[in-house]
């Protein structure tokens, strides 16, 4: 049996902002791949963004390939993009489509009720259904109702399984395939951007944390599930041997939600004289002295922190779980070791005021990261932050404007408009970013001339689009 992973494009919602976003590697697809190849199905993947490819060509794809099954893995910005996909399968071929993704898996039901394109929809962690499902498929035994995690048709009818369990022992995964696609193709963002071949890995699951504003939980659940130390540092040397990659991007939500665990991998890779950079992303709360000390010395160069917000209210109603104190002190730790930060902060909060975005502006600065990104709250779907908006999840034209950055604001807050929303956020570059001492900051943290190249580029474009909202705010 033949089966299609698909990524659905994304880069393209960032619309003047594209060149600072990149393609990463499908990664959630590559585990997919594993399981099912390690069963004897016969698996292609196709990323038709990184890949430059058109209708045409993906029609050809299918065609030639004549899959049983397509899988299409697809967030909530572009779930109408994953349906186009799917469209293009229908025409080719009779496969199952499948849509999996953290869309799918905050509104199975409502996904397949809205768009008929979708013939099943797999929902939380996608490798054990997937495989399920692919057998069901296969051998015909009348058993989906079985197979947990999934959303499917039946007789006009949408049914609903119950939830899968969440893997307990990561390890009994396989290593994600990367042997299907070129990861050359894929190359970090601008403000991660060193110069050498990356990859991105995936070393834990699970977020015991309730932001308001994340939907992870549905994919990955409340439950903080690793993988071993030993499986981690077994595939970055796998990485390092079979792919030459010499910088890794570490995705985890919470990379150091343990921080003996990291402290584990850390002296591994230092006994094993690893010569490899990483970034990772953190919590305020959880970094220390010796643990950023630690992670230096195993190659960590670059590490983020979600602060969110320079009013303590404000961080308060995100139940973030965090204070401004540890804020202060996590940056202070890491900028004074030399490691390369930046920190995100969201905008738009139903309470946020004009002096609330002056706080959080002020306090970007006062923290003196490398980088900063301001982005416009989003309320995915399942998050608190949705339950708090009068937005109609059955009107699916919402959808394309979830994205935290470039596109129109999804929420109004009760203190100003959506356009002078984007007004904030562009004053917010200008002041963060256009002082002396920043760029001066910046400058000293570039290890590479590929690097300087993609700054460049990216603050053209990020210029380019803080003009085209200070414009629309002019205008309106």
């Amino acid at each position: 049996m033949k089966v299609l992973l698909i990524a659905t494009p994304y880069l393209s919602i960032y619309d003047v902002l594209r060149p600072i976003a990149r393609s990463y590697f499908p990664i959630g697809l590559g585990y997919i791949a594993s399981v099912l190849i390690n069963s004897g199905f016969e698996v292609k993947i196709i990323d038709p963004e990184v890949s430059s490819m058109n209708e045409c060509a993906i029609s050809s794809v299918v065609k030639n390939f004549s899959p049983d099954i397509v899988g299409i893995s697809s967030a909530t910005a572009n779930i109408c993009k994953a349906r186009d996909l799917a469209v293009i399968v229908k025409k080719e071929s009779r496969s199952h489509v499948v849509l999996g993704g953290p869309h799918a898996s905050s509104l199975p039901y409502l996904t397949l009720e809205q768009f008929p394109e979708f013939d099943i929809v797999v929902f939380g962690e996608g490798e054990f259904t997937m495989l399920e499902l692919c057998e069901e498929l296969r051998d015909g035994k009348g058993e989906m109702h079985k197979i947990k995690g999934l959303s499917y048709r039946s007789k006009g009818n949408i049914i609903t399984n119950e939830p899968r369990p969440w893997i307990k022992d990561l390890d009994k995964l396989p290593f994600p395939n990367r042997d299907l696609l070129n990861i050359s193709l894929y190359k970090p963002q601008t403000n991660m951007e060193r110069g050498k071949k990356s990859a991105v890995i995936i070393t834990s699951r699970g977020c015991p944390f309730g932001c308001t504003f994340c939907a992870s939980y549905y994919t990955e659940g409340r439950i903080f599930r690793p993988h071993s130390p030993q499986y981690v540092v077994s595939e970055i040397e796998c990485l390092i041997n079979n792919y030459g990659v010499e910088y890794f991007l570490i995705q985890d939500d919470g990379f150091t939600t343990s921080p003996e665990r990291v402290k584990k991998i850390c002296q591994i890779i230092i006994d094993k004289s690893l010569d490899i950079e990483w970034w990772c992303h953190s919590r305020v709360d959880i970094v220390t002295q010796d643990l950023l000390v630690l992670m230096k010395k195993a190659g960590c160069v670059h590490i983020s922190y979600g602060v969110e917000s320079g009013s303590e209210d404000i961080l308060n109603s995100y139940q973030k779980g965090i204070s401004l104190a540890q804020c202060r002190k996590a940056l202070k730790i890491s900028n004074d070791l030399g490691l390369k930060t930046h920190c995100f902060f969201i905008f738009g909060n139903m309470n946020e005021t004009k002096e609330s975005i002056e706080k959080t502006i002020k306090f970007a600065i006062e923290l003196a990261p490398t980088a900063s990104s301001f982005t416009m709250l989003i309320p995915y779907p399942g998050t608190k932050e949705f339950e708090r908006t009068n937005l109609n999840p059955r009107d699916a034209s919402i959808w394309k404007n979830f994205v935290t950055i470039s596109g129109a604001p999804v929420i109004t807050s009760k203190n100003f408009s959506k356009k002078k929303l984007q007004f904030y956020i562009a004053k917010a570059y200008i002041k963060f970013y256009l002082r002396p001492v920043q760029i001066i900051r910046i400058t000293k943290s570039l290890s590479s001339f590929a690097e300087f190249k993609v700054y460049i580029r990216s603050a053209l474009a990020l210029l380019f689009q803080i003009f085209k909202w200070i414009g629309a705010n002019r205008a309106g």
